[in-house]
């Protein structure tokens, strides 16, 4: 069977690091069922910045740094995010460059890129990844279904963990406009009617 990779994105980790519960934060929880992998870049500047106690170490960070290989970050830049700097959201632009990377160099199988960064999503980073249809993107909300589905967590932490990563994002959202809340009702609507019905898939 197959083990996700999931080459999370700063955004997320820090959103699920947050999500606490008996059994530790759903970050914990995802890092035993996946094999976790960022970009240099996000380990050695972007995670330390916002570093909390639910997090792992630099000494277990540092086995789950992924090095490019076949692909490099300033000469392939240009191709891929051709209207972008690169100095702009390197951390989403490296990380993603890093699964190509995966994929190009190993032929890796069940890539996930996870992040919460939806205006980079609908951005900068639309373009190679609908080029490059060989693996599943993620937000931290589709966690919390995985995890479900892996009975990993209960129907009533889904729940919780949605209400919870909803709360999150609204507070670390600067700009609160009406628009966003909405947005944001919308999406915890809908992954809880997600979660009702995988929970009677897999209890039925």
């Amino acid at each position: 069977m197959i083990k996700f990779t999931c080459y999370i994105d700063t955004s997320s980790y820090i959103n699920l690091s947050k999500s606490e519960y008996k059994s530790g934060s759903i970050l914990d929880i995802l890092y035993k069922k996946t094999n976790i992998r960022f970009c240099p870049f996000i380990n050695h500047t972007e995670i330390p910045n916002h570093h909390n106690s639910n997090m792992p170490g630099s000494l277990k960070r540092s086995s789950q740094v992924y090095y490019l290989s076949k692909l490099d970050y300033d000469r392939d830049h240009d191709l891929l995010f051709p209207h972008s700097s690169s100095n702009n959201d390197r951390g989403e632009k490296e990380n993603l460059m890093c699964l190509f990377d995966h994929y190009l160099d190993k032929k890796k199988k069940g890539l996930i890129f996870l992040t919460d960064d939806k205006k980079a999503l609908d951005g900068q980073l639309n373009h190679p990844i609908s080029s490059f249809p060989l693996f599943k993107v993620w937000s931290s909300f589709d966690v919390i279904l995985f995890l479900l589905i892996e009975k990993e967590i209960t129907k009533e932490i889904a729940q919780s963990a949605i209400q919870d990563l909803n709360a999150i994002m609204a507070t670390d959202d600067e700009k609160m406009d009406p628009q966003k809340t909405q947005l944001r009702i919308q999406v915890r609507a809908t992954y809880e009617k997600r979660i009702k019905l995988l929970n009677k898939l897999i209890y039925s």
